[in-house]
């Protein structure tokens, strides 16, 4: 199968089949020059569908965050001198930054949001996809980001929200990454994909069904538009504006012969 035709078959959208049409570019580029190539940051969902073209067509490829489950990731293209774990070690050849953000002492109420810091990243112009996973702690946290722009959010990065913060930039930075989140006990009548985005999210069954065909859900990464698609234990949900949840355990059945099921619901 030709380039076209595996971009067509693997992008979801307009911005998508931009995105990996570029890949093949970067692949090439690597292999020619026999350097390192790179490029700007893929959703999780989208690293899922890239990886799997890229493999398709016979391209070795490996995509990195910054440390190990990051969410948001880079297409890396490696020559034969080089081994995934010379990126991890040295993340710029990969052309990543680390920024690091805290906010005076001073102020000692402050907790920004993931949101708070990325609307302030999107006033200064600067686009989503050269922004990696955003590490938030109350008052401080880790930026990871495209080379590019490290510079200019270093000097420019000023205010997150109505806090005045401290920039620092790092070459790479150990990410130790907590989530916080709920768990939560609910049943369903079945272990169909609508059934249980209904339950994670508090939706009527109608609109988790409208949801999941819009291609708003992902099951592991990976945009799932089955409604009847059964989820087991393990399984991560992601819902396109509404958070993540995590089937934990399926604690067989209630007396109304629903299934019992205990999920994480992370904040």
């Amino acid at each position: 199968m030709d380039k076209n035709s595996l971009v067509n078959k693997y992008a979801r959208n307009d911005d998508e089949k931009v995105g990996f049409a570029h890949l093949f570019d970067l692949a090439e580029r690597s292999q020619n020059r026999n350097i390192v190539t790179s490029g700007n940051f893929f959703s999780e969902s989208e690293s899922v569908s890239a990886s799997a073209m890229l493999k398709e067509a016979g391209i070795d490829s490996f995509f990195y965050g910054g440390y190990e489950n990051a969410e948001r990731r880079c297409p890396v293209f490696l020559p034969d001198y080089y081994i995934k774990e010379d990126i991890i070690n040295d993340p710029t050849l990969a052309e990543i930054k680390f920024l690091t953000y805290s906010v005076d002492s001073y102020f000692t109420d402050a907790a920004l949001s993931h949101r708070d810091v990325l609307g302030s990243l999107m006033a200064l112009g600067i686009e989503r996809c050269t922004v990696g996973d955003i590490i938030c702690n109350k008052g401080e946290g880790t930026i990871i980001v495209r080379e590019t722009i490290a510079p200019f959010l270093v000097e420019n990065l000023v205010k997150i929200g109505r806090y005045p913060v401290e920039i620092k930039s790092y070459d790479n930075l150990k990410i130790e990454k907590t989530e916080d989140f709920e768990e939560h006990f609910d049943t369903v009548a079945s272990l169909r994909l609508d059934s249980v985005v209904a339950s994670f999210f508090s939706l009527s069954r109608s609109t988790a069904t409208d949801k999941i065909t819009s291609g708003l859900v992902t099951v592991n990464g990976v945009v799932t538009v089955k409604n009847s698609a059964l989820v087991k234990e393990g399984d991560r949900i992601a819902l396109r504006g509404q958070g993540r949840a995590e089937l934990e355990k399926i604690d067989g059945l209630s007396k109304k012969g629903r299934t019992r099921l205990l999920f994480k619901k992370y904040k």
